[in-house]
């Protein structure tokens, strides 16, 4: 997913909704900013990674709660998918 966001005064940006919402970026969350050399990466951060893990994951259609495994399973995925958007840019 990509977006064309506009700068405004001292920096500011607006992330859109639907980037927001899909990885679980709230009124008030912060957010990790990382100098990469194709540019800046921002990153939720989270003050416990294994309960903000389990916010992207969609929901069951049973109440089951995600596992340790599927978690780690999940951050994997992310961060593949990450080093193919940044070696894509």
């Amino acid at each position: 997913m990509e977006e064309k966001i506009k700068v405004g005064k001292k920096g500011v940006i607006v992330i859109p909704k639907k980037m927001r919402k899909k990885i679980g970026i709230a009124e008030g969350s912060e957010v990790k900013a990382l100098l990469i050399p194709s540019g800046i990466l921002l990153r939720p951060k989270f003050s416990e990674p294994v309960e903000g893990l389990s916010n992207l994951i969609k929901e069951p259609k049973t109440k089951a709660v995600p596992s340790t495994r599927s978690l780690r399973d999940l951050r994997r995925r992310i961060d593949k998918e990450l080093r193919m958007d940044v070696s894509v840019h």
